[in-house]
Parts: structure tokens; C-alpha cells; sequence
């Protein structure tokens, strides 16, 4: 059984992000191709404030590696690190109809988000955070990358997604990650 089964009663009630949300900034060091770095960089601290992207580690930083390795997810997250593919993400962005450096922002959030739910509660898997419905949420079970940028087109976070980040502590993240997706 999933830990997202598990929420019930108070927890899982009608508490959603609010725009006054204040919480610390998480430094993320990004690596990557110089290209993708800057176009993070630059998007990232004009549409967020959740995240602080920068080229240089830092103590307590987390680790965001691009990678343009072909995998079979868009993304991996555990409580060190963050990987996320960059293979196809031209063709994608294009598809989704917005820059490369807005889907890579945007996918980036996604991973940050679990990544950070991941480090504030240590018990969890990654597997806790994925469902089969709805298909359209971003953080959705997908059998594959194209189904996920399918989900993707939605730029959608379900309800019960929404309340399971928020009662693990990840309110001001599932915030940040909705300016990203409203673009």
C-alpha cells in the first residue's frame, strides 16, 4: 500500500497553497550543457522564488544533473540528487508549445518537488508519489516519456496530489510549481 492510501481524516481535507506561503530558499547546483544551464538560470529566478538555481555547489545545495542520455523516465529524484533527461526536449517543448528552458523549468519543479517531499520525510519511495488517476496530473504514473509530455500538456496538478504534497511539508513547492505550469 502506498502512504498516499494512507492519508485520511484532518490531513487530507480542503488545504490547498496559499499566495502568502513563506518558506526558505533551496539552492539547487545545476549541471548540465551550458546552454540548458543558462536558460534554467535565467527562467527559473524570474518565474519562481521556491528554488535558487545556480552554477556553483553549495552546502546543503541539491544536485540537479541535465543529462541528454536517452532514459525511460523524464526524471529521477532521490534525497541526494535530482537527474533529468534532456534527450528530445527541442521536439517536446515544441510540442507543448513553450520554450525549451520552460519545459525544462517545469519538468524541473516536478523532480524538485518529490525530490524535496523525499528529503523532509524519509520513509518515503519514490513510487508513493505516482497514480494512474487522473492520467493528466503531472505527477501521474506514465508507461512512457510521450504519455508523459501527454500529461504534461495539461499542465495539471489533481486535488489529491495537491493535499499529499501539501501534508508532507511541501506546500510552498506544489505553489512554486503552479506559477511554472500557469507559465
Amino acid at each position: 500500500m502506498h502512504v498516499r492510501e494512507e492519508i485520511r481524516g484532518d490531513l487530507y481535507q480542503n488545504r490547498t497553497p496559499q499566495a502568502g506561503s513563506t518558506a526558505a530558499v533551496v539552492n539547487v547546483f545545476v549541471q548540465g550543457s551550458a546552454s540548458d544551464v543558462a536558460g534554467l538560470l535565467e527562467l527559473g529566478g524570474r518565474q519562481q522564488r521556491r528554488f535558487r538555481f545556480t552554477q556553483a555547489p553549495s552546502a546543503g545545495a541539491v544536485r540537479l544533473r541535465l543529462t541528454d542520455r536517452v532514459t525511460d523516465k523524464l526524471y529521477y529524484a532521490n534525497g541526494t540528487r535530482v537527474v533529468l533527461s534532456t534527450h528530445q526536449s527541442a521536439g517536446i517543448a515544441l510540442y507543448l508549445g513553450i520554450s525549451r528552458a520552460a519545459y525544462l523549468l517545469m519538468t524541473s519543479m516536478i523532480a524538485l518537488t518529490q525530490w524535496r517531499v523525499l528529503t523532509l520525510n524519509p520513509l518515503l519511495r519514490a513510487e508513493d508519489f505516482t497514480h494512474r488517476e487522473p492520467p493528466t496530473c503531472a505527477f501521474a504514473a506514465q508507461p512512457s516519456i510521450p504519455c508523459h509530455v501527454l500529461a504534461l500538456e495539461k499542465r495539471y496538478i489533481c486535488p489529491a496530489c495537491r493535499e499529499f504534497f501539501c501534508c508532507l511539508g511541501a506546500e510552498s513547492e506544489i505553489l512554486a510549481l503552479q506559477q511554472v505550469m500557469a507559465g
